[in-house]
Parts: C-alpha cells; structure tokens; sequence
C-alpha cells in the first residue's frame, strides 16, 4: 500500500516506551548523496513495495550510505551485539540508533563505543515518549 509523499500525516499506535541510544558519528552523509547512492545501488523496480508488507524499522537508505560509510554498519552491528533489541541508522543518515529495554541496558551498552569504534563521536541516551506525553511537553 502506498500512501503518499508524506504531505498527508496518519496516527499510529504508540509503542511500548523504549530507551534509546543515539550514536552519531564524527562525520556527516548528505540528505542528496544518500538518494543518489540508493537510485545508483538499487532502482526503483527492484526496491521493496512499500507499506504494510514490509517489515517495520527498515530504512532503505542504510545499505547504499553504509557501503561509502563502513562505520555505519559497524555501530549498527556493535549495538546489536552489546543488546539492541534493534539497531539501524536513522532517516539518510550519519546518525544510528539502539532500542534498549532499560536506561541502565542502554548506558552500559554503549559506554565504550567512542573507545572501541574510532568514528563516534557522541553518544547520548533518551527515551521514546508517548503521543500524550508529547503533547503534554509541547503545551509547556
């Protein structure tokens, strides 16, 4: 099922609240090179249908942008391994982000990686929220 462009916005379920882990690394990947990789690695005809099908928390532009970035799928595979239940790079990238259980899970996890992967350069913990706490935040 195909949607639109994104100008039409739809309300999805919360999910269950989750601690984040945010890696970025020291270097940045342009919104227009990420594009122009994918439509070079995989056209249009040969990409996933979009939509319901297909399998959440899946961003295309991950493999075009980690094969010029191997660092990507490098802090992508080490936050799996220290606990992820989750991990991927975030819209056209540098950014990658961990899904963790707990504050504490996701502290631990990634209290080493500056030391052990040389391209972060930040690595900062949050939370998800709840569509009524953004509101709430939002009317402060």
């Amino acid at each position: 099922m195909r949607l639109g462009r994104g100008d039409v916005l739809y309300p999805l379920l919360d999910w269950p609240p989750v601690w984040v882990a945010l890696v970025f690394p020291s270097f940045g990947v342009s919104t227009r090179d990420a594009y122009a990789w994918l439509d070079r690695d995989v056209p249009v005809a040969r990409r996933p249908p979009k939509g319901i099908a297909r399998r959440e928390l899946v961003n295309d532009l991950e493999p075009p942008v980690a094969r010029r970035h191997p660092e990507i799928a490098r802090i992508v595979s080490a936050l799996r391994r220290v606990g992820a239940s989750h991990a991927s790079m975030t819209g056209s990238g540098s950014t990658v982000f961990g899904l963790f259980e707990s504050r504490a899970a996701a502290l631990r996890a990634t209290a080493s990686l500056p030391d052990r992967i040389r391209a972060v350069s930040t690595v900062l913990v949050t939370r998800t929220t709840t569509r009524a706490e953004c509101r709430r935040l939002a009317a402060k």
